[in-house]
C-alpha cells in the first residue's frame, strides 16, 4: 500500500489534511533598516505602525466576522449530494499535495518509442483548502498531473503534480482560505446570495483582486503557439511549461498578444492541417454572451464574432468542420434570479427550452453577421467529440447526450450518457439524431489528425457508478449500430479500479494505429498507475504500466506533448 504525502488512504474528510500551501521561494533580497527607523529596531515592544496594514487588518476581521455569521445563521445544516463535501471529496476525489518530479521505478512492459521524450499531462480539480460550505467537484483549483517519458529506453519516467498558479489560486494561497465563491458548491439559495455578497465586500475593500481572473483552470488542456495551455471556461488560458527534469511551471495568463479580454471555453479546437485555433469566449452577465474567434498558429487573434443569446447558457465545448463552426445553445441556463426566487443553483437544467445549434463559416468574412440556427430538441451535452460535412449542405456532429438534464447537479447517480450523431440539414434547417450505442459513454477522444473530418474510431469511458469511470471502449462508427455491435474493443477494470479520460497517441498512418493513455487508480490498494494500451487490441491490452509514486485523484482532460513540442516550447506569456 502506498501512502501519499498529506493524505491517508482512507480518504475520509475527517482523517486527512488538505494540501499544505506550496512554499514560496526566497527572493534573495535582504531588507536594510533606514537611518530614521534604525534607532527603534532594538526597542522592546515597539513597532512602527503601518496605516495601510492596520486598515487591511480591520477589513479582514470585518469580512471574517461576516463569514462566521453566514456559516452560523444562513448556511444550510445539510447539503444535497451534489454540494456535500463529504460526498464530493470522497474516495479518490480527495485532494492531494503537490508532488515534485520523482522517477517512477516500477515500470511493467516496454514504453513505445513514439512516447519517448514526451509527456502526458492531465488536468483536474484539487481544492487547496477545506470548503467553507457546499462544494461540487467541478469547483476545485486546477492541478496538473504529468508523466514525462525518458528520452532513452532505460530512463525512468518522471511523475510530477503541480497547481496551476492562476490569480485565484495565488490569492487564496496567500490568504490561507477560500476567498472566491464556488459556482456550483455555494451559489444557491439565500446562503449563496450571502456568500456572493461577502465576495463583493472583499473585492470592494481591496482584499481580492479580480482583474487577473477568477477561474480555476481545472478542465481542458491544449498545445498551441508553442505553449501548453490549462483552461476552464471561467477564465483565460494559463500557459504552463514542462522542464527537462519533468517539473511543471506556471508561466502566466495567455491572452493572444493582449487581444483576449474574456474567459475562453475549456475546449478550443486546433485544426490538424492549418494549425489554427478556434475558440469561444463566454460572458454569462452581458450580451453578447458568446464571442467566437480564431487565431493563426503563431497566436494572432481575429476580431470577435458576436453571438447574442436570449439567456446565458453554460458553454464548455463546441465543434468545427473543414468549413463551419457549430455553436451549441443548450438547456444548462444561468438564471441568477432563481438562486433566491426558486432556491436553485445558478446553473440549472431548463427542460422547457428548445436547444439549438448555431452554424457559421469557420472563418467568417469581414462584415458577415448571419448565423444559421437549427433546433435540436431535447439535447444537452458537455462534450462534442467531432464533426464533419457530408456533401455541400449537411453536417454531422458526434457527441454524448446528458439526461435527464434537470437533475444534472442534484441526482448524479441517475444520469445517463448516450453516444449520438446529430445530423444538421443546412438547406431545410432540420435536424435529427441517430443513436449510435446503448452503453453509457462519454469523454470521447479521437485521433486528432481527423478533427473536423470524418473519423471512424472513438475512444470513450464507461460510467459507473457516475461520475466514476469503470472502463474504456473503442467505437467503430462504420460498424452496425444498436445495441452495442459498434463497440469493437472494451476493457472493464477490476472491482475498486477506476480510470480517467483516454487519450489517443498516433503511431502510424492508419487511424487506430497508436496507443491509449489513461490514469487508473485502485481504491483498495491506494496505487495509481499510468496505463499505455494498444489501441488496435480488442481488449485494449496493456503495453506498459507505470506505477506512480503518489495518488492521482480522478480528474478531467489530458494531452500528450511529444518530444519535439517540449523542446520547442515558448516560455514567454502573451
Amino acid at each position: 500500500m502506498h501512502a501519499t504525502a498529506g493524505i491517508d488512504i482512507g480518504y475520509s474528510l475527517t482523517n486527512f489534511s488538505f494540501p499544505a500551501p506550496p512554499k514560496r521561494r526566497s527572493s534573495g533580497i535582504t531588507a536594510t533598516a533606514t537611518k530614521s527607523s534604525r534607532k527603534y529596531i532594538n526597542t522592546p515592544g515597539f513597532s512602527i505602525p503601518n496605516p495601510i496594514e492596520e486598515a487591511r487588518a480591520v477589513a479582514v476581521a470585518l469580512c471574517d466576522t461576516v463569514e462566521n455569521l453566514i456559516a452560523t445563521y444562513i448556511d444550510p445544516r445539510e447539503f444535497p449530494p451534489s454540494q456535500d463535501p463529504q460526498i464530493q471529496l470522497a474516495d479518490n476525489f480527495a485532494p492531494v499535495t503537490e508532488f515534485p518530479p520523482t522517477p517512477c521505478r516500477r515500470v511493467t512492459g516496454e514504453i513505445p518509442r513514439c512516447l519517448r521524450g514526451g509527456a502526458y499531462i492531465r488536468n483536474g480539480s484539487n481544492p487547496l483548502h477545506p470548503p467553507p460550505a457546499g462544494y461540487h467537484y467541478f469547483d476545485g483549483h486546477g492541478m496538473l498531473h504529468s508523466v514525462k517519458f525518458g528520452d532513452e529506453e532505460d530512463q525512468a519516467p518522471v511523475y510530477c503534480a503541480r497547481f496551476t498558479q492562476n490569480n485565484r489560486f495565488v490569492q487564496e494561497q496567500a490568504a490561507g482560505k477560500p476567498l472566491f465563491p464556488y459556482t456550483l458548491g455555494t451559489m444557491s439559495s439565500y446562503a449563496g446570495l450571502a456568500r456572493f455578497g461577502l465576495f463583493v465586500m472583499r473585492t470592494a475593500l481591496g482584499l481580492i483582486n479580480i482583474l487577473g481572473g477568477m477561474g480555476t483552470s481545472n478542465a481542458g488542456m491544449a498545445y498551441f503557439d508553442r505553449r501548453i495551455l490549462a483552461m476552464s471556461e471561467d477564465d483565460m488560458p494559463y500557459a504552463v511549461s514542462i522542464t527537462p527534469a519533468g517539473d511543471l511551471i506556471t508561466m502566466g495568463r495567455y491572452s493572444f498578444n493582449n487581444r483576449l479580454f474574456l474567459p475562453m471555453c475549456a475546449h478550443p479546437k486546433i485544426d490538424p492541417i492549418s494549425g489554427e485555433l478556434f475558440a469561444v469566449s463566454f460572458n454569462p452577465v452581458i450580451n453578447p454572451h458568446l464571442r467566437y474567434f480564431w487565431a493563426s498558429p503563431d497566436g494572432r487573434k481575429s476580431p470577435d464574432f458576436d453571438v447574442w443569446l436570449p439567456d446565458p447558457c453554460l458553454f464548455h465545448d463546441f465543434a468545427i468542420t473543414e468549413n463551419y463552426a457549430i455553436l451549441p445553445e443548450n438547456q444548462l441556463v444561468m438564471k441568477f434570479q432563481d438562486v433566491v426566487l426558486k432556491n436553485k443553483l445558478v446553473i440549472d437544467g431548463d427542460t422547457a427550452k428548445v436547444p439549438r445549434f448555431g452554424v457559421i463559416p469557420r472563418i467568417p468574412t469581414v462584415g458577415y453577421s448571419g448565423i444559421r440556427w437549427i433546433d435540436v430538441p431535447d439535447w444537452t451535452s458537455f462534450h462534442y467529440i467531432n464533426a464533419w460535412e457530408e456533401g455541400t449542405d449537411k453536417i454531422v456532429v458526434l457527441s454524448s447526450s446528458i439526461t435527464p438534464v434537470e437533475h444534472l447537479f442534484d441526482d448524479i447517480a441517475g444520469l445517463s450518457n448516450r453516444l449520438h450523431e446529430i445530423h444538421l440539414d443546412l438547406r431545410s434547417g432540420r435536424s435529427w439524431k441517430q443513436h449510435v450505442c446503448s452503453a453509457g459513454l462519454d469523454f470521447g477522444q479521437i485521433n486528432q489528425k481527423f478533427l473536423g473530418r470524418k473519423n471512424r474510431y472513438v475512444y470513450m469511458c464507461y460510467y459507473g457508478p457516475w461520475p466514476k469511470i469503470s472502463g474504456l471502449a473503442k467505437i467503430d462508427l462504420d460498424a452496425p449500430r444498436l445495441p452495442r455491435p459498434c463497440i469493437v474493443a472494451s476493457r472493464r477494470f477490476e472491482r475498486g479500479q477506476f480510470c480517467g479520460e483516454p487519450f489517443f497517441v498516433a503511431n502510424g498512418e492508419e487511424e487506430d494505429d497508436g496507443y491509449v493513455l489513461s490514469y487508473v487508480h485502485n481504491e483498495e490498494s491506494g496505487v495509481s498507475e499510468l496505463l499505455v494500451m494498444d489501441a488496435k487490441s480488442p481488449t485494449l491490452e496493456t503495453v506498459a504500466s507505470i506505477e506512480l509514486p503518489a495518488r492521482v485523484p480522478y480528474g478531467f482532460h489530458g494531452i500528450f506533448i511529444n518530444a519535439d513540442q517540449i523542446a520547442d516550447q515558448n516560455h514567454a506569456t502573451l
